[in-house]
């Protein structure tokens, strides 16, 4: 009943601009198009697959080198949580201080030596600090991410926005099959922190070569 009377009394609402609008690819394609853009989504998805692939199986670690129970697995995920929201918190007085280069050389620099180490931590509490202070700088990288993708057009945030949600799913999926494979047949645990280690690194030499973590370009973007 509601979408027949929408049908009926709610008026054609025709868009600003008149003609022919571009297709959701020609979008794609005009963002992407751009070698600055093409770097920033790749890093981005690198950052989120090797994110992913540690993610996924924390909890089958956990349980297979520490013999914890389901209740003592959601203990270690609470710490990640208050890790991410303290992060997220605090996250724009770093960047202020360090600005949006050295927040994110900082931060992913940081994750990536902490997973080289995560696995071999030698009981759970260990496991805890090293991933609430993961969860942290990720709680204040993440959005630092974000801005710099919404810099590559100030015409198309919806559509990076879109493209940013695409890019994630997609390194989700990856990421878990990834992990699942180097779990099963490559060293359980310590192959997956390496990889996702391997994918820190290069997202923050894809960041950093992108261009636009340089001030006078987020200047520029900002006029």
């Amino acid at each position: 009943m509601l979408v027949i009377a929408i049908f009926a009394f709610v008026p054609a609402i025709l868009p600003v601009s008149q003609g022919k609008q571009p297709s959701i690819l020609e979008r794609y394609g005009l963002i992407l198009g751009e070698s600055k853009a093409k770097k920033s989504f790749l890093a981005y998805f690198v950052f989120q697959t090797g994110n992913f692939a540690a993610f996924t199986f924390l909890g089958t670690w956990l349980a297979d080198s520490f013999s914890m129970s389901i209740d003592q697995i959601g203990g270690v995920l609470v710490f990640l949580g208050v890790g991410n929201i303290i992060g997220s918190f605090f996250g724009s007085t770093v960047v202020k201080k360090w600005g949006r280069h050295g927040t994110l050389l900082l931060g992913l620099g940081l994750m990536t030596v902490l997973y080289l180490f995560i696995s071999h931590a030698p009981s759970p509490v260990y496991v805890k600090i090293g991933y609430f202070a993961i969860f942290l700088l990720g709680g204040i990288i993440f959005p630092v991410m974000m801005a710099l993708l919404q810099t590559l057009s100030a015409t198309a945030r919806g559509t990076i926005a879109a493209l940013g949600s695409s890019v994630l799913h997609g390194a989700t999926t990856l990421g878990a099959y990834l992990a699942g494979m180097l779990y099963t047949f490559f060293g359980g645990f310590l192959s997956i922190s390496l990889f996702t280690a391997l994918c820190f690194a290069l997202s923050l030499l894809l960041w950093l070569t992108s261009g636009v973590t340089k001030p006078a370009a987020a200047k520029g973007n900002a006029a």
